[in-house]
């Protein structure tokens, strides 16, 4: 956007650095020298975030749409990404306890129930699904290298 609007061009080329200085020095998957923890890295997004919206006001830029959209996106973008996991200032993430009677051992057998459930219909669709020359092919080279438990090529039932 900065190269289609030289007007808005040092503000959103300030703003793309500073975002992308802030990725690389984070121990995240663009990260390259790892420096900030993912905790403080969440809440630096935040600060991150708040900078970007204040850019247009800062630059004296609010009514220039060019600077104003793309700021206000990614603070949007940024914010949001930030708040991810995020218990609240100064709070550590609630631990509940299970109630008495609510999960229990019956609600795992439940959820076994449904996950067998699921995979022998994933099982039926994938039998159903496979070509039949697809599972020809695979006889054909199954029957070829049987062997015997000792390595030994049992011979052709010709």
């Amino acid at each position: 956007m900065g190269f289609h609007a030289p007007g808005a061009a040092p503000e959103l080329f300030g703003a793309a650095a500073l975002t992308l200085g802030w990725a690389l020095i984070a121990d995240a998957p663009l990260g390259i020298v790892h420096l900030i923890a993912p905790r403080l890295h969440r809440t630096g997004l935040i600060a991150l975030a708040v900078a970007l919206a204040a850019i247009p006001l800062a630059t004296g830029k609010l009514t220039n749409l060019a600077v104003l959209l793309p700021c206000l996106i990614a603070a949007a973008v940024l914010l949001r990404v930030g708040l991810v996991r995020w218990p609240g200032p100064g709070a550590q993430a609630a631990v509940r306890p299970p109630d008495e009677g609510s999960a229990g051992p019956i609600a795992g057998r439940k959820a076994g129930r449904m996950a067998g459930k699921a995979g022998t219909i994933a099982g039926q669709t994938a039998e159903v699904a496979v070509p039949v020359s697809a599972r020809l092919a695979g006889r054909i080279i199954g029957r070829s290298r049987r062997r015997t438990p000792s390595g030994e090529k049992l011979p052709d039932r010709r």
